[in-house]
């Protein structure tokens, strides 16, 4: 999978390189305890956001249960490099990014694995670049 854009000079702005868990909605994924993949970076250090969507976290209007602050799902920063890497995400350790409205960790409700690009990652002492490229790949639940 890859995700490049340009033209991120908001703090506001962000993109989002996602994959569906199921073809027909959630997935139990209870019974794992970590996601694996690798990935690398074109454009130089990027700080991204590794989030798992589930229904807790998700709209009521997008086929979860969350009616206020929505969609801030439960995942991790990641800094990646220009050189491919392996990334271990334990699944117990993964937290809400602290903006939404607070929900229970429950991936037996899993929707969707994203990376999550923005300029300025929400409470990291970063800037990434305004133009990006990324690539990830063999992303497996353990």
């Amino acid at each position: 999978m890859r995700l490049a854009g340009s033209g991120f000079s908001s703090v506001t702005l962000w993109a989002a390189l996602g994959v569906s868990v199921s073809a027909n909605a959630i997935y139990d994924a209870s019974g794992y305890t970590s996601v694996r993949f690798w990935a690398k970076s074109h454009t130089g250090p990027l700080v991204v956001r590794f989030n798992l969507s589930t229904t807790e976290t998700r709209s009521v209007t997008n086929g979860g249960t969350c009616t206020g602050t929505c969609d801030d799902s439960f995942g991790t920063f990641i800094l990646l490099d220009s050189t491919w890497q392996q990334y271990v995400v334990t699944l117990a350790l993964t937290t809400q990014a602290g903006w939404g409205t607070a929900a229970t960790r429950n991936m037996a409700h899993l929707w969707t694995a994203e990376f999550n690009y923005t300029q300025k990652p929400y409470l990291q002492n970063v800037t990434n670049p305004s133009a990006f490229e990324f690539i990830v790949d063999d992303l497996q639940f353990n």
